[in-house]
């Protein structure tokens, strides 16, 4: 919801752990079609990921299960603020290769 992403854009952090384990049970459970379609994990973050230290579980399922991890740092405005790089180097390192196609940073108009 971007109006949403708009009014609390620097009021929250992000914390993947969760997320991340619970995408890749999904993508490998026995719901999931196993038709050759490709897995994505995208991930749209504002801030830093505060919970680095514990996505080593979650991104080896991720791994395991065949996805690609995708993200998107959503800046407020065409500038580059601190938080925006601080998100970006935390998040950067994350998506799997190629980098330059699975990762990104964009102000949140270029979204609409």
């Amino acid at each position: 919801d971007l109006s949403f992403q708009e009014h609390t854009h620097m009021a929250k952090d992000t914390f993947l752990a969760s997320a991340l384990d619970m995408a890749a049970g999904l993508l490998s459970g026995p719901l999931y079609p196993a038709d050759g379609r490709k897995k994505i994990v995208l991930v749209l973050s504002g801030s830093p990921v505060m919970d680095e230290n514990r996505l080593a579980d979650p991104l080896a399922k991720i791994q395991s299960a065949g996805a690609h991890l995708v993200g998107i740092v959503v800046r407020r405005s065409d500038s580059h603020a601190v938080v925006d790089n601080e998100a970006e180097a935390s998040l950067k390192p994350i998506v799997t290769e190629p980098t330059a196609a699975h990762f990104a940073n964009i102000a949140i108009d270029d979204l609409k």
